[in-house]
């Protein structure tokens, strides 16, 4: 098929962009149409000053990417137009569907369980306040009961009605994996008002690792991140091959993003004794460990002996300072090189290291992906 021909059509895209993972998701496959010469795309993102998907799909389109819940809701006249689609996995595939974009439950539910565990939690349960949980949320339900099994451990679930009194029910401290960020946003709001201790009698962790979703709560929502953004360019690169081809392949294929890593924050951090002195020297890390900081500004700013701040913090949170700083540094880091918009030079003065190649010693020291 040649470039004029793919022109001749548009490749639609309804994904909305109100959750950080879609966001990424979005962002891996333009990274790819601005490079792919003969695209057309019309995009629904949920906005309301935007055209209605039924005026933009038609008998015309190339390919339509469109998320789970919109395939379903818009069934008749994807139907009706009988495009090839790229839909999120679900329990009810549009028709014509060509390829599928799921998430990687097992590795989730590895990372959450294992976050849990090796901060010393003995108690766990899952979240999700849904009336009717979607599919996916059941099944990263699945994942981290499974991974919790095989440790020798057991989950308790919310069964629904009373959040409140449900939680405040639990063993404390309970380490909580909710749904995804907004439903890990109810738990703390939930705790606060019946007075549960965030993390030391609830420990909350959800899933996206959305910025404006985590950052802003109070404590800071620790989440798992995603890497979104790389299945949308491979998705794109699909649908680019399959239109110059002329056909999509008969063998469906799946894209499958998986979990990054835990984005710790002070929603998770179990602290088996309140310490002042730790705590604000926590507080400072959170607000400088991208500056130039080290235990010695750090005692300086709270008045106070660098070993006796260095004591403190050691004997409340399990590292040193300097452990800490460069733990934070790090994953800020692998959140910059996930999002693929900087170079490693300017990803590393972002996150406080010298240097690109005093980052990579780093990364390599603590594993995961580069």
């Amino acid at each position: 098929m040649s470039k004029n021909a793919i022109s001749e059509k548009e490749v639609v895209v309804a994904i909305p962009t109100n959750g950080y993972t879609y966001r990424s998701l979005l962002s891996g496959f333009l990274e790819y149409a601005r490079n792919a010469a003969g695209w057309c795309c019309s995009f629904v993102t949920g906005r309301s000053d935007e055209p209605p998907l039924e005026e933009i799909l038609t008998p015309e389109t190339a390919c339509l990417v469109i998320d789970d819940e919109l395939a379903e809701r818009h069934a008749a006249i994807i139907r009706r137009t009988g495009p090839p689609v790229v839909t999120m996995a679900g329990a009810r595939l549009p028709p014509n569907t060509v390829a599928l974009i799921d998430a990687d439950n097992a590795t989730l539910g590895r990372l959450a369980a294992g976050h849990f565990l090796s901060s010393g939690f003995r108690s766990f349960a899952y979240v999700d306040t849904a009336a009717e949980p979607w599919w996916w949320s059941t099944a990263r339900e699945k994942a981290f009961v499974r991974s919790l099994r095989a440790a020798g451990m057991a989950c308790a679930r919310f069964p629904g009605g009373n959040l409140g009194g449900w939680l405040a029910a639990l063993p404390r401290p309970t380490a909580i994996l909710a749904a995804n960020d907004t439903q890990a946003r109810i738990v703390l709001k939930e705790c606060r008002r019946t007075r549960l201790r965030v993390p030391n009698d609830i420990a909350i962790l959800g899933v996206d690792d959305d910025e404006i979703l985590c950052e802003t709560a109070s404590p800071a929502l620790s989440s798992i991140r995603w890497d979104t953004r790389e299945t949308g360019f491979r998705v794109a690169e699909f649908i680019d091959r399959s239109l110059r081809r002329g056909r999509f392949p008969r063998k469906r294929p799946v894209f499958t993003y998986s979990g990054v890593a835990v984005c710790t924050r002070n929603s998770s951090r179990l602290v088996l004794e309140r310490d002042a002195v730790a705590e604000k020297c926590l507080a400072y890390i959170d607000a400088h460990f991208t500056g130039d900081i080290d235990t010695y500004k750090i005692a300086a700013a709270l008045g106070l002996y660098r070993r006796t701040v260095e004591k403190h913090f050691r004997a409340t949170y399990k590292n040193s300072i300097r452990e800490e700083i460069i733990a934070r540094r790090t994953s800020y880091a692998r959140k910059l090189i996930a999002e693929g918009n900087m170079s490693l030079d300017a990803i590393a003065a972002r996150s406080g290291f010298f240097d690109a190649s005093h980052l990579r010693k780093t990364l390599r020291k603590t594993g995961g992906p580069l």
